[in-house]
């Protein structure tokens, strides 16, 4: 079977990013402010081309959204908008089953996403609070029911942005029940997919590259308010227009966040694809700003060499862990091969691969040049038993051609309870 249908339309659908919705006025995100969101995905894709079929229902563990910082960010896509963004970061766990029609066998086997993964990060339009990008990254081991009973058939992996123009501005502010707008936008989906399966007629192996765009509009009405839960929310009811589907958002101004979100019958032929259901509902939320962190120095132009750059020292279950590091050139053109690696008393895993191998990465450096911080690792913190101390990541740059030393290097020390 075909699972680029499959894995591009569950990358795409699966942990819809928090939307902002209808008050009086535009709330305020600050850094610190958390979202975790329950998100259920229960769809069918038909490949055009092979006819292959499946039927998906998927849902996460309600991954927290977490609000970093407010950057200016630049799109890849159309016009390459600029906007001020809110940057969340995001990390959760996914499951899924279902069904598939495997090479026009008309035998319907039955399928499981099993230890899944999701991370990623999006930015909210900081004017309308409107999505503006979204990213994520998704691993999943696929089981099938074969000869009565389960067994592991393959793995799968995809990684894919959206990115939207103008911002998905799914409510205008101000707004009061009674209000109508018309929301029209540009989707821009593109990534990459690799599926390694056998089902019993030899490994099969997919990857590719996908880079694609659809216009939608959709009518929107603040039909009312009610109560959801806890909470008092505007009813947004909301229909597209071309292609069949229906809205319904109820948005809390206490949470300044949606308490609930669903898509209803969407129809997409061209790309194999009915939604028959996706839901996300809020499980828990904290608007309580970050501690102003210490900031990280300014790397000096003058002295070449690598910084790492860590959030924390002491890492708790659900905190975002984030690693980047920054690299600075102060002379000539360069080439160096790159170093991190993660010290465990004494033993230690190598970036990018974070294997035992002694793996790194080679780079051209230009002259003269300060590189921002690039992320090399960011995840949620799982749930871990005992207290550790003393882990250590190292960063260092090392000549291609001499193997000597270039430049400062840098060690962080962190643990975990």
């Amino acid at each position: 079977m075909d699972y680029k249908t499959l894995w591009l339309m569950m990358g795409l659908l699966i942990c819809t990013i928090p939307h902002a919705g209808a008050a009086t006025e535009l709330p305020v995100w600050e850094p610190g402010f958390w979202w975790s969101l329950q998100t259920h995905l229960d769809f069918h894709v038909e490949d055009p081309d092979t006819g292959d079929r499946a039927d998906m229902v998927i849902d996460d563990d309600a991954p927290r959204y977490t609000c970093e910082s407010i950057e200016t960010r630049t799109l890849t896509r159309g016009q390459m908008m600029t906007y001020d963004v809110y940057r969340l970061r995001f990390s959760g766990l996914l499951s899924g089953s279902g069904t598939a029609d495997v090479d026009l066998t008309d035998i319907e086997i039955p399928l499981e996403l099993r230890n899944g993964t999701i991370i990623g990060e999006t930015w909210i339009d900081v004017d309308t609070l409107g999505t503006v990008y979204t990213n994520r990254f998704i691993t999943a081991e696929l089981y099938a029911y074969i000869f009565f009973t389960w067994q592991k058939v393959g793995d799968a992996e995809i990684a894919i942005t959206e990115e939207y123009e103008p911002v998905r501005d799914t409510v205008h502010f101000p707004v009061d029940t009674g209000n109508t707008w018309t929301d029209t936008m540009t989707l821009f989906t593109y990534g990459r997919y690799a599926v390694e399966y056998d089902m019993g007629s030899g490994p099969q192996q997919e990857e590719g590259t996908f880079d694609d765009s659809i216009t939608l509009t959709v009518d929107f009405n603040v039909s009312g308010t009610e109560t959801y839960k806890t909470w008092e929310c505007y009813l947004i009811d909301g229909v597209s227009q071309g292609n069949p589907g229906d809205f319904l958002a109820r948005y809390a101004p206490v949470v300044r966040n949606n308490a609930y979100l669903s898509m209803m019958n969407i129809s997409l032929p061209e790309q194999g694809l009915l939604l028959r259901e996706m839901t996300q509902e809020l499980m828990d939320y904290d608007l309580t700003p970050a501690p102003t962190p210490t900031p990280s120095p300014t790397p000096d132009p003058g002295v070449t060499g690598v910084t790492l750059h860590l959030n924390n020292d002491m890492f708790e279950e659900r905190d975002l862990f984030h690693l980047s590091r920054t690299v600075v050139n102060s002379g000539p053109e360069t080439v160096v091969d790159e170093y991190v690696l993660l010290d465990v008393f004494g033993q230690y895993w190598f970036w990018p691969g974070w294997s035992a191998a002694g793996d790194y990465q080679r780079r051209t450096l230009a002259g003269g040049t300060v590189y921002a911080p690039a992320t090399l690792l960011a995840f949620e913190w799982p749930q871990v038993s005992g207290e550790v101390n003393g882990l250590r990541f190292w960063a260092a740059l090392l000549e291609t051609s001499t193997q000597d030393l270039f430049g400062e290097y840098d060690m962080i020390e962190w643990g975990y309870r």
